[in-house]
């Protein structure tokens, strides 16, 4: 992960390794720039103008969160035991029948090797990378255990959205800005990026 966190071709390449949005942000808002991603008949398909709308990362932001409010069911893949059980709830079904599901998945995993971890400098660029989806991340925690709490207890209080968080690294298929970190750069894609596309987002070459 450290060697390939230095080698910003390599990063761009496989942007979508860690691309801000990828997680989460970009599918609820309809802002995903990938060709495989299936969109309405009336979506806008221009990459640049997508990724242009998701630096508006407050109205962003904003459209997940109340997309998450309104999930049906979402889960926590750290917190599976609970996911699982609230989905059971929501389904009106028996929790035992999602137990034998539990056990299956675990089965397939026994044999899965652990991760290496990063340095810590490689973890503080991650995040700064992608502030959006962490943000989301830890918002949609806390829909769970105010969702959790209900289903344990009947009494529902929604959570308090947290501050928007900073931003400090912005990326679009050929160029990537970090700024205000402690490695601050500009890196520009230049054998592939179209001149149009250099117009379009000269504001992150300056």
């Amino acid at each position: 992960m450290d060697e390939f966190l230095e080698d910003k071709s390599s990063m761009m390449e496989f942007r979508g390794c860690w691309q801000d949005g990828q997680a989460g942000v970009s599918w609820l808002t309809g802002t995903h720039i990938a060709d495989w991603v299936h969109k309405g008949a009336e979506a806008n398909r221009d990459p640049d103008t997508q990724e242009r709308k998701f630096f508006d990362f407050e109205n962003q932001l904003t459209e997940a969160a109340d997309k998450i409010d309104k999930m049906f069911w979402f889960g926590i893949l750290e917190d599976y035991e609970r996911s699982l059980e609230l989905l059971a709830y929501q389904l009106d079904k028996p929790l035992k029948n999602f137990k034998r599901l539990q056990q299956k998945i675990g089965r397939q995993n026994l044999h899965k090797l652990e991760p290496s971890l990063p340095s810590e400098e490689s973890t503080e660029f991650l995040k700064n990378l992608m502030p959006q989806d962490i943000w989301l991340y830890e918002y949609a925690k806390t829909v769970f255990q105010a969702r959790w709490n209900y289903y344990k207890t009947r009494i529902y209080q929604h959570p308090k959205r947290p501050a928007f968080p900073k931003i400090p690294c912005q990326s679009t298929r050929f160029i990537l800005k970090c700024s205000g970190t402690d490695n601050d750069f500009i890196f520009k894609w230049d054998e592939k990026m179209p001149e149009e596309h250099a117009k379009n987002f000269n504001d992150l070459l300056q």
